[in-house]
């Protein structure tokens, strides 16, 4: 099971991620022209998408913390982009993807950790 958590989290993560990379990266580009320079001065709101792929690929080696990152950055995401406030259907599905991909890299780490494979601490002490 936290196999499968673990593959879900991170195929879903990037190729969400490099969809929605791709879009920051290229979204504001056409105001400042049509060129190359105009992606390089646009690239800045591609930055935060970049750490989430770079989480991403971290998690096949360190499950438990980049897990936990991304789900702290899909919190901050909660308060920075006012979900609660002005409620728009996008910008929750961009931030619940975040969240049910980092969610799903912890749970897997706690179902492969020590403390679920040792009975011992299921049992009542008396």
């Amino acid at each position: 099971m936290a196999k499968y958590l673990k593959l879900i989290a991170r195929i879903v993560g990037f190729v969400f991620g490099i969809l929605v990379f791709t879009f920051a990266l290229l979204s504001g580009s056409e105001s400042n022209g049509n060129d190359f320079w105009a992606v390089v001065k646009n690239s800045p709101n591609s930055f935060p998408w970049l750490i989430f792929l770079i989480l991403i690929g971290l998690s096949g080696r360190w499950t438990g913390i980049s897990g936990l990152l991304i789900t702290l950055g899909g919190l901050y995401m909660l308060y920075f982009f006012h979900i609660f406030d002005s409620f728009m259907w996008p910008t929750f599905i961009i931030v619940a993807v975040v969240l049910i991909c980092g969610l799903f890299l912890i749970i897997s780490y706690l179902i492969n950790s020590s403390i679920f494979k040792n009975p011992q601490y299921f049992q009542k002490s008396e």
